[in-house]
């Protein structure tokens, strides 16, 4: 055979011929089956799991649309074609592929990013494009940025996103929480999540950003209120259990929203006693305040957590939260030696504001005394009153604060 008789076929090609063909509407399901590329990759049989993956998804999206022709575009990539459907709703639809991915035994968790569109534009080609297009809007809205790392640290990244699902499936993950005490002697306690694996403890500052990046950030945050709840059932004396929300999970809200639902129809706690908190630095934009409107609407306090560390606008200072928990930073020795009057009028700022003030990082009798004699902040956290505990060891600290 010559390299003339060579000809070399796209899916593309035959995909678009076929539509030619038909005679009535038809409906197009363009779909990518996300991060399972990631698992070929980093998987030592990665393609042997892929294969049997892609196949079930694969199969259960052709049980769910009888009569459909299901065509392979690129490895994760397909297009379902489905004839006779004149005006489809583009959102049912999407939902209903969805589905196929559920339950899905997965070392990671995969998602589907689906793009629809019909038969009544110019060409089939273009019905096409609009439907692979609609795809990557669909990705690019569920995806966060994944900046480029070397490949030892990417494999390392996928090795604690796989081990922290099954961690979370396995109930592995644990909390402890530190106590934050007031001048008036009221205790409350910052829920903290803590994850010893089989090679060990992993430190939050390293699995947190793979889990928000993956999309666990919001299954460990049930996890973490979840504790927090029973906490404070177990321990009427606690005024309340501070938890850390990351902005990624609160960009769509619901999920949330839902849970705290549920965790509250099953007790009489005030909603007040879960205070959920920010970090300063972190970007916010419309939808996140929006979403912190909606929690500050049902009850739950907002402090911004880490202050001093970022530059927060006062006005929303003013507007979205309720507390302010000041950085270690603004009462290290050294501002305490150097900026004594700084830190005092930035205490009286925050408490003009009629702002709840706790000082982080307390960790030395030197910033405690300074602080009883000199501000009018509201309680301290640090590990001069109290590193992080267990449950089982609360009892112990509020006897010792009897």
């Amino acid at each position: 055979m010559s390299v003339n008789d060579f000809q070399i076929t796209h899916p593309e090609i035959e995909l678009v011929s076929n539509l030619e063909k038909l005679k009535d509407d038809f409906t197009l399901i363009y779909f990518s089956i996300e991060r399972i590329k990631d698992i070929s990759t980093f998987e030592v049989n990665g393609l042997k799991y892929v294969q049997t993956i892609t196949e079930l998804i694969t199969s259960r999206i052709q049980q769910l649309f009888a009569s459909s022709s299901l065509y392979c575009m690129e490895s994760n990539e397909f297009v379902l074609v489905l004839a006779g459907i004149a005006n489809p709703s583009f959102e049912e639809l999407k939902e209903k592929i969805k589905t196929a991915i559920i339950t899905i035994d997965s070392p990671i968790d995969l998602y589907l990013a689906v793009g629809v569109s019909v038969s009544n534009l110019i060409h089939p080609r273009i019905s096409l494009k609009k439907a692979y297009y609609d795809m990557l809007l669909d990705k690019l809205q569920h995806t966060p940025k994944h900046n480029l790392v070397p490949f030892k640290e990417a494999i390392n990244n996928y090795e604690i996103e796989r081990d922290l699902k099954d961690a979370l499936d396995k109930g592995e993950l644990s909390t402890v929480f530190q106590p934050i005490a007031h001048k008036n002697h009221v205790v409350g306690l910052e829920a903290l999540v803590r994850w010893n694996s089989y090679k060990g403890a992993i430190s939050p500052a390293r699995f947190i950003p793979i889990a928000e990046k993956s999309g666990l950030i919001n299954r460990i945050t049930e996890f973490v209120l979840a504790n927090a709840v029973k906490t404070l059932n177990d321990f009427k004396e606690i005024a309340y259990v501070t938890i850390n929300l990351s902005p990624v999970s609160i960009l769509n809200i619901e999920w949330l929203l839902d849970y705290l639902e549920q965790l509250f129809d099953s007790t009489t706690l005030n909603r007040k006693k879960i205070i959920f908190e920010l970090t300063e630095g972190q970007t916010l934009t419309p939808q996140h305040w929006n979403s912190i409107n909606k929690i500050r609407r049902l009850g739950h306090p907002i402090f911004i957590d880490d202050f001093g560390a970022g530059h927060t606008n006062m006005n929303l200072l003013l507007q979205a939260f309720d507390g302010v928990k000041l950085d270690q930073s603004m009462v290290s020795e050294t501002m305490i030696i150097n900026r004594q009057d700084f830190i005092s009028s930035t205490i009286k700022v925050f408490k003009s504001l009629n702002l709840f003030v706790i000082v982080e990082g307390i960790e030395t009798p030197l910033q405690k005394n300074f602080l009883e004699k000199n501000t009018e902040y509201d309680a301290v956290q640090g590990y001069l009153e109290c590193p992080p505990i267990q449950p089982q060891d609360i009892p112990i600290y509020l006897d010792s604060k009897n």
